[in-house]
């Protein structure tokens, strides 16, 4: 290979995956680039030129309008923004599963996108006052990506009420994409099983299809949050609710946080993933794949819901029924009858008597509200990303991974019990509304007692002052501590700043790719196809763009790129090589390696997460986006972690649809953010 021809290949090769078809050697020409398939969204057949034509036209359309919109709000703007997004998007990834269907759902987008622009430039906003069934959109902080949700509002229903608000999480839908969710909101006919007339009903997109997980489970909180601030909302009365994946969701957040609803339903949906995929001791994956389950499997988190009334639904026929009749033996553990009701007779589906029933009782737990502070609390988690429900929260574990608890009882007048497991520092938010914490308030904690500070002389106090207590585990007993000096204390796992690898992408993320190339090894033809691959992938399933940031200039402590995924070697990207010396990898031309771990730095790649040393309340990570991939997106209870705090891949093994290559050795950091032996990757 002439040396004009090297040169262009070691700068091409950052930023198109395309390049890796460029062979280092004869030996390998077959196993790169990789050929992954993609399983979300589906390939469809591709349109007829005419027609793909005629799509094209109609975004070009909508984006020469927006064009011409100027300055406005905002708000307004993502609620045009949408349209074009989801044909931009339907068009680059041929996301049209039913050619005439989708192609009327162009029309159809095109239309409301151009009425929406039009009034914007008459200075009116129709859709903010309309009833019915109406789709509007937000920007999210995770990738400054649009995304829509629907909603339906009765057409008599009070907004100068504070009014009731469900949350309705969809089913799965792989041929659902942006532009089918968005046509689904611009007729008349309400999607969905709910019908009321004394709430508004909130469908989020859910970021397409994951099971309400990662940027999913961002999306519905960022879609309710965006719902509050435009609508007279009832923060005390809103209820989850989902059926099949979004039944699986609102068990998932649903246990996660119980706090923050005054009701849950779950329809059918699966609960964890072993007994769902029936896997056997002989097809189980690593150990710390298993590990990583805790993440979201609700057994784990059973206790939460004995916070929050929960009404499940199974068909009779339904085998998403079993997940359901788990729930009801492991909450029977926690002393709780589960109100478990069935179709009869029904698959999966709702019966529609029972359907009613359903919302009655929804009803009635919106009619009660929700209480922000219960007498009792009982907290269950593996893991700080999950830290805490109404007046409590976990700030330290003993150990990650392994179950935690907190139960704190109030008994209305002047004793407070807590009790606690695996945790090592919590805070309480005084259970007492108005009132903090002093002597008159007898506090013990496992059974120790603490000492309160004496009451104020007066009854005025700063508002706020003395509200929360943090408290924190010597190794002996139990003191306080000030939470301005808790939080001093950089280097340990606290709440969402905790691994693993995914962590990173349930908040606002950067990609900062190569600068420059080594030349042409097996690691830079890796970084080049996967932080492809990890784009791309972030786009088809997550519907958004990564941010980008350029490596030489990058600003390792602004605020705007939130966490920061660094890609490449300390000699291909500056970034890397600025903190090196503060990460807990020793990295050099010839060696890579963790601890007493060592290998050759021409074939291995280490991918890690870890506080950033520069800015210690975000992350860095090194070379990985999404750890689960193609394959997993078969079944969304496959579609969790697949690597944990740390790993190191062998790149000579072409990444495939399970994972980035051969993984040599992976492990989590201790609590304090420190290497650890862990097990062999094979042990099962």
């Amino acid at each position: 290979m002439s040396l004009a021809r090297r040169l262009v290949f070691a700068a091409s090769l950052l930023f198109c995956c395309s390049v890796v078809a460029v062979q280092a050697s004869a030996q390998d020409s077959a196993a790169w680039p990789p050929k992954i398939e993609r399983r979300l969204p589906p390939q469809a057949k591709p349109l007829a030129e005419a027609d793909r034509k005629r799509a094209k036209a109609a975004l070009e359309e909508i984006q020469a309008a927006l064009q011409g919109l100027g300055d406005i709000d905002a708000a307004d703007r993502a609620d045009v923004d949408i349209f074009a997004k989801a044909l931009d998007y339907a068009l680059r990834h041929n996301e049209f599963f039913d050619a005439k269907k989708d192609l009327a759902r162009v029309e159809s987008l095109r239309k409301a996108a151009l009425e929406r622009i039009a009034a914007l430039k008459r200075g009116e906003t129709p859709w903010q006052s309309q009833r019915g069934v109406v789709v509007r959109g937000y920007r999210s902080r995770l990738d400054d990506s649009v995304q829509p949700y629907g909603l339906v509002i009765p057409a008599k229903l009070d907004l100068k009420k504070r009014v009731p608000l469900y949350i309705w999480l969809h089913g799965r839908g792989d041929t659902s994409c942006d532009l089918q969710f968005i046509a689904n909101f611009l007729g008349t006919k309400a999607p969905g099983p709910l019908q009321l007339d004394d709430a508004i009903i909130v469908h989020p997109f859910g970021r397409y299809c994951n099971g309400y997980k990662s940027a999913g489970e961002s999306d519905v909180f960022e879609a309710v949050d965006n719902v509050r601030r435009r609508y007279n909302i009832d923060d005390d009365r809103i209820v989850l609710a989902g059926f099949s994946m979004g039944g699986a969701g609102a068990w998932h957040l649903g246990a996660h946080h119980a706090d923050k609803f005054c009701a849950v339903h779950a329809g059918a949906g699966f609960v964890d993933v072993k007994r769902y995929q029936n896997i056997t001791a002989d097809t189980m994956p690593p150990w710390y794949v298993q590990t990583l389950w805790g993440l979201y499997d609700v057994p784990d988190y059973r206790r939460n819901l004995l916070n929050v009334p929960l009404v499940a639904y199974s068909g009779e026929q339904d085998k998403q029924k079993a997940s359901a009749d788990i729930m009801e033996a492991e909450l029977a553990k926690e002393g709780l009858k589960l109100t478990h009701l069935i179709g009869p007779g029904m698959g999966h589906k709702y019966h529609p008597d029972v359907l009613l029933d359903v919302q009655r009782r929804l009803h009635d737990f919106v009619e009660q509200g929700r209480n922000r502070y219960p007498a009792k609390v009982s907290l269950q988690t593996k893991t700080l990303r999950y830290p805490g429900l109404y007046w409590v929260e976990a700030l330290r574990l003993a150990k990650h991974w392994d179950d935690a608890r907190i139960d704190a009882e109030f008994d209305g007048k002047s004793k407070l019990a807590v009790a606690t497991k695996n945790v090592t520092a919590l805070s309480l938010t005084s259970p007492r509304p108005g009132l903090g914490f002093d002597s008159r308030l007898e506090l013990t904690i496992d059974g120790q007692a603490v000492a309160l500070p004496a009451p104020p002389k007066t009854n005025t106090k700063p508002e706020g002052t003395d509200q929360i207590v943090f408290l924190i585990h010597d190794g002996n007993a139990w003191r306080q501590q000030e939470g301005p000096k808790l939080f001093e204390e950089k280097q340990v796992k606290q709440p969402g700043l905790q691994g693993p690898i995914d962590d990173a992408f349930l908040s606002r993320f950067t990609f900062v790719k190569p600068s420059a190339a080594a030349g042409m090894s097996a690691v830079d033809r890796w970084v080049a196809f996967e932080s492809q691959h990890a784009a791309d992938r972030w786009r088809k399933l997550m519907r958004g763009e990564p941010l980008n940031a350029d490596a030489a200039s990058v600003d390792l402590v602004d605020d705007q790129n939130g966490n920061l995924i660094l890609w490449g070697t300390p000699q291909t990207n500056p970034a890397i090589a600025k903190i090196l010396d503060k990460l807990p990898i020793k990295w050099t031309e010839k060696t890579v390696g963790i601890g007493d771990l060592e290998f050759d730095a021409a074939k291995v790649v280490p991918v890690l997460i870890y506080p950033n040393p520069l800015d210690p309340s975000r992350y860095v990570v090194l070379n990985s986006g999404l750890t689960f991939r193609e394959a997993h997106d078969k079944t969304n209870s496959q579609q969790n972690p697949k690597l944990p705090d740390w790993a190191f891949v062998d790149v000579t093994q072409p990444p495939t649809d399970e994972l980035p290559g051969k993984i040599v050795a992976a492990g989590f950091f201790d609590e304090r953010w420190r290497y650890q032996k862990q097990p062999a990757v094979d042990a099962k």
